[in-house]
C-alpha cells in the first residue's frame, strides 16, 4: 500500500472519529475533551523533538528531518491546545487569555519550538550554526517544557492544575476522552506520514 494511500485512510479514520466527539466538543466545557489530549500529544512530541537533537548532538546516526517531523507535529498540535483553551476561557473566565504561568508558558513553549524550525530550515547546510540551533533548543526548550508542565502547581494561576472532576461526570462519557486519544494517536501518524511525503519531494 502506498504512502499517499495509507494518508488517505488515516485521515478518513480522524474524520470518523472527529464525527463521534463532535456533538461533545460544541459545548464550551466538554471542550476539555479535545483540550487536555492536544496538550498531552504537545509535551510527547516537543520531548521527542528534545531527545533526537540530543542524540544528533551526541553523534547519532538521526537525520534532521525526524527531528523537524516531530517539531511540527509539536507545533500543530500546540496550536490547538491553544485556540481550545481560548474558547474554553471565554467561558469560563470570561477572557480568551490570561497572563498566567500555565498559558504564558504553553506560548514561550510553543515559540521557541517555532523559532527552532525556521532556522533549522535556514541553516541545516552550515555545520556550525546548526549546532548552535540545536544546542540552543536543548537549553531553553527542556526548562520551558518542565516550567509550563509545573507552572500551576509552583506559582499558582486561574488555570486548573489537572482536568476538572466535572469533566468526569456522566454528562461527559470517558468514552469520549478515549475516542479523542485515540484521534490525536490518528492524527499524529497522519502528520508524520504527510510530513515524510513532503520531505521525499523536497
Amino acid at each position: 500500500m502506498s504512502v499517499p494511500t495509507r494518508v488517505a485512510l488515516i485521515i478518513s479514520l480522524v474524520l470518523c472519529l472527529t464525527t463521534g466527539v463532535a456533538a461533545y466538543l460544541l459545548f464550551p466545557a466538554k471542550l476539555l475533551h479535545w483540550h487536555v489530549p492536544a496538550a498531552i500529544f504537545t509535551y510527547l512530541f516537543f520531548i521527542l523533538c528534545v531527545v533526537m537533537n540530543i542524540c544528533r548532538a551526541l553523534g547519532k546516526q538521526i537525520s534532521l528531518r525526524r527531528a523537524l517531523s516531530a517539531c511540527d507535529t509539536g507545533i500543530i498540535f500546540a496550536g490547538i491546545t491553544i485556540i481550545t483553551g481560548m474558547i474554553w476561557g471565554r467561558s469560563a473566565w470570561g477572557t480568551a487569555w490570561i497572563w498566567e504561568p500555565r498559558l504564558t508558558g504553553m506560548l514561550l513553549m510553543t515559540l521557541i519550538f517555532v523559532s527552532w524550525r525556521m532556522s533549522a530550515t535556514v541553516i541545516a547546510r552550515h555545520v556550525v550554526a546548526e549546532r548552535i540551533a540545536t544546542a540552543s533548543l536543548i537549553i531553553l526548550a527542556l526548562p520551558s517544557i518542565v516550567f509550563t508542565h509545573l507552572a500551576t502547581r509552583l506559582f499558582g494561576g486561574i488555570h486548573p492544575d489537572a482536568m476538572p472532576a466535572a469533566t468526569h461526570s456522566s454528562a461527559l462519557p470517558g468514552y469520549a476522552f478515549v475516542l479523542s486519544i485515540t484521534c490525536y494517536l490518528s492524527l499524529s501518524v497522519a502528520f508524520l506520514l504527510i510530513h515524510r511525503c513532503i520531505s521525499k519531494r523536497d
